[in-house]
């Protein structure tokens, strides 16, 4: 085992609403500060975005350390993790653009649906894109006064979640986000994708290890969104039935060969322009006002719309980069899973790794190692019910020393109505966040609080408690009435 080198990181949670954006700062003895920033982004259409994010990357830029690349002095990130590619985890590296050209990124690290050269990369973003159409078709074919509010909800989703140029985009392998091609691009080495079961040390350290826990290269698992009730802190049902048929039939593209997913063949069907000019179709299914209107469906189907681009946004979620950070003399475990749900958790339980041992040999070490050791979670989707695993997440997480931070904005996420969602979100999620005060003794920081106060009511550890920093200062909205709020919360892990 290595020599205990005093090994710690520095973590800070950025509080600009309902997004993720960590800047993690490790020291070992005898080495240079190491800073990667996890995510930048914040819900589309939040209220003072573009300053938001703007006063985020000021603050990180702030703290890290000059270096000159092809003669260009700029504050330098070690590296620049990408978990998936959702607006309120990359958004700001458009918000914050004209910050982060004066920082440059080391490297980027993304999962492998980001490299071409992966066998599986086609048929990842063919199917990525072909729903993403799919539902852009579905909108513009809805009425807005006949869809019941689900135009809406599925605007929602997609706005919120999927910035407009990705959404436009014709190409099937290309086009990604503005944000994400912008932070891609600014790698000055080459960006690394990485597959799942990959081991390594954190560049220029020690006594710190990188683990790749997902996304897994079953591509077709990506679906899979919501467990079973028994590994679940809240019980939803789910679906998948017709997917490829409803997003084959409201788009126009041949490419997704919809004629395949008809329910007639063309003999049988009668297109509604000939039914209207039939005097059998026209009397008696309502072609003309009158009592027979209530034969017409017309486009009631698009009511699926709204399930789908929800699942959508979870399959999205299933495609996430997710890692674990270990202190190899302590064994302590950090764990960023991103907003990875079902599928993804569920795809990592069966990998191991061969590390050195106390002997000069080698020893395995699996997920449920790291799952045991963790000290540290990052709570995935904000603490939604079926982003973090029960019996195959936090249940295995037994360290009494687990901590839980949860990037979240409950009034931004309450705030996120529609029509089949009236009550908003539920962020974090009841049942789990009980579950988590229990876990960690109370040891559970939350992004939207300002002050210590709930923090000091739940949890009783002085020591955990004196760690705790709020950090920096901004203002939310720019009204007469707004107060200064703190930036982030920082909190120090010693390995």
């Amino acid at each position: 085992m290595t020599k205990n080198r005093k090994a710690s990181v520095r973590i800070r949670m950025y509080r600009q609403g309902l997004g993720d954006c960590f800047l993690l700062t490790f020291t070992e003895d005898g080495k240079p500060e190491f800073n990667m920033m996890i995510d930048c982004g914040v819900l589309q259409k939040t209220k003072n975005d573009k300053a938001i994010m703007t006063k985020v990357v000021e603050h990180i830029e702030a703290a890290l350390p000059e270096k000159t690349v092809n003669k260009e002095k700029k504050r330098w990130l070690d590296v620049v993790v990408l978990t998936h590619e959702h607006a309120d985890h990359i958004s700001g590296f458009t918000k914050a653009k004209e910050v982060f050209e004066r920082i440059h990124f080391g490297e980027v690290w993304a999962a492998w649906l980001d490299d071409e050269t992966h066998p599986k990369y086609k048929l990842v973003r063919d199917r990525f894109h072909k729903q993403l159409k799919g539902l852009k078709s579905a909108v513009a074919k809805m009425d807005s006064n006949k869809s019941d509010g689900v135009k809406t909800a599925v605007e929602l989703v997609l706005h919120d979640f999927f910035e407009d140029a990705l959404l436009g985009t014709t190409s099937t392998t290309a086009g990604r986000s503005p944000s994400w091609d912008f932070a891609i691009g600014k790698s000055v080495g080459d960006p690394k994708f990485f597959t799942p079961g990959k081991m390594f040390p954190l560049p220029g350290f020690d006594d710190i290890r990188i683990y790749i826990l997902g996304p897994s290269e079953d591509y077709e698992t990506f679906t899979q969104v919501n467990p079973p009730q028994d590994d679940t802190y809240r019980t939803k049902g789910s679906g998948f039935a017709l997917t490829d048929s409803f997003f084959a039939a409201v788009s126009d593209d041949d490419s997704l060969t919809s004629e395949a997913f008809q329910p007639f063949e063309k003999r049988l069907r009668v297109n509604p322009a000939t039914a209207e000019s039939n005097g059998f179709f026209k009397t008696y299914y309502g072609f003309e006002p009158g009592a027979e209107d209530w034969r017409r469906i017309d486009d009631d189907w698009l009511s699926v719309a709204g399930s789908l681009a929800l699942k959508l946004d979870s399959y999205t979620n299933n495609t996430c980069l997710v890692f674990a950070i270990e202190f190899v003399s302590s064994q302590k475990v950090l764990l960023f899973p991103g907003d990875a749900q079902f599928s993804n958790w569920l795809s990592w339980q069966k990998l191991s790794w061969e590390v050195p041992d106390d002997n000069g040999g080698k020893q395995k070490l699996t997920t449920k190692d790291l799952l045991e050791r963790t000290v540290l979670y990052k709570v995935g989707h904000h603490g939604s019910h079926n982003a973090t695993l029960k019996k195959h997440g936090l249940e295995m997480m037994t360290s009494p020393e687990l901590i839980a931070i949860i990037p979240v904005s409950r009034d931004m996420a309450r705030n996120q109505t529609s029509s089949t969602n009236p009550h908003g979100w539920e962020m974090p999620e009841r049942n789990l966040f009980e579950r988590l005060l229990e876990k960690t003794r109370g040891r559970v920081l939350l992004a939207d609080e300002s002050q210590d106060q709930a923090l000091k009511e739940r949890c009783k550890d002085k020591k955990f408690l004196s760690s705790v920093k709020f950090v920096g200062s901004f203002v939310r909205d720019q009204t007469a009435s707004a107060q200064d709020e703190p930036l982030c919360l920082e909190l120090t892990i010693a390995g």
